[in-house]
Parts: C-alpha cells; sequence; structure tokens
C-alpha cells in the first residue's frame, strides 16, 4: 500500500512537470469517457430497454415464407417481399391479404391479439384552419389494444370500426410547415 502511493505522488509530479502533455491525456480520457457514455446510451435506448408496451417479449412480427420463387408472397401496402432478410434465400413478405389477417385473429389459441400496422405516411391534417402535413401510421383498430397502449389523442378504433375514444395513430402528429419549422 505505500508503495501505492509513493507511485501517485510521483505520477503527479511528472505531470505537473509537463503540463502539455497533462492537457492532452486529461483531454484524451474526457472524450473516450463521454463516446463511451453516449455509445452506452444509445444502445440501451435502442437496445437494452424493453419497448413501452404491455409484453413486449410476447410480440412477434408474422413474416410469410416461400420457398417457390414462382409462388408470389405479398408485398403489398409498406410490406416487404424480398430474399434479403432471409437466411434461407426463400422469398420472405411481412404483407398479407386481409383474409389471412382476419384468419389470424380467428386463431384464439395461438394469438391473443392480432393486428395490423404499415409504417409513418405524411399525411394531410387541418390544424387552425390551414392545412398541415403530419406524420402518422396507418393502424388496425385493436392496435393500441394488442400493444396495451393508451393512444396518444382523438379517437381510438376497434376491429368492427367503431369509435372507442382514442387516436387511431400511435404516432403523435407533428404538422411540417414549408417554412421548414415543425
Amino acid at each position: 500500500m505505500n508503495g501505492l502511493v509513493q507511485d501517485l505522488k510521483y505520477a503527479l509530479r511528472q505531470l505537473r512537470k509537463r503540463p502539455g502533455f497533462t492537457l492532452i491525456v486529461i483531454l484524451t480520457l474526457a472524450c473516450g469517457i463521454g463516446a463511451n457514455t453516449a455509445l452506452f446510451s444509445v444502445v440501451n435506448a435502442v437496445l437494452l430497454k424493453p419497448l413501452p408496451v404491455r409484453n413486449p417479449t410476447g410480440l412477434a412480427l408474422m413474416v410469410g415464407d416461400s420457398k417457390d420463387r414462382r409462388i408470389p408472397v405479398p408485398g403489398g401496402y409498406d410490406g416487404n417481399a424480398t430474399s434479403d432478410f432471409s437466411t434461407t434465400g426463400h422469398l420472405q413478405g411481412t404483407s398479407f391479404p386481409y383474409i389471412t389477417l382476419d384468419r389470424m385473429r380467428q386463431a384464439r389459441d395461438l394469438f391473443s391479439d392480432v393486428f395490423a400496422f404499415a409504417t409513418n405516411e405524411k399525411l394531410n391534417v387541418i390544424a387552425n384552419g390551414r392545412a398541415e402535413l403530419a406524420v402518422g401510421q396507418f393502424v388496425t383498430g385493436d392496435y393500441h389494444h394488442g400493444l396495451g397502449v393508451r393512444a396518444w389523442r382523438g379517437r381510438r378504433y376497434t376491429s368492427r370500426g367503431r369509435a372507442t375514444g382514442g387516436l387511431f395513430s400511435r404516432t403523435p402528429c407533428r404538422p411540417h410547415r414549408s417554412d421548414g419549422r415543425a
């Protein structure tokens, strides 16, 4: 223990003798610690934290898979039909005909909730008497119930198309102005 104290005193004396070197060492350590903290914050937010929904481990994205490239996989509205995401080279897709969605909903022994969504879209909305562009998401009626979250605002729709109080788009509308301000 005594040798450690002597080594620390010697290191501090050497750092005082060379202030330029000391400044570079301190700045290098500060940049390294700052970059490491920023990287961990991103990894934590994106990969480690669970999604803010009722049962994040119970969510599954349905993917259709076709070995035979002659049998088409629907690549419809905002879905994909590509072999890029397949490790087998099969044609895969995440869009399904409505009848398939309906049959998945009927399979209550397999799924607790089934809902569909499309990626964010730019929508025309009227805010304060002016038409604005907003970002929204097309979803089916049981979207919020399936995720176990409340709608942001507005009215929410059930799978039967009836309003129940909440918004049918989970993504908050954020107007995009022509002058570049949000």
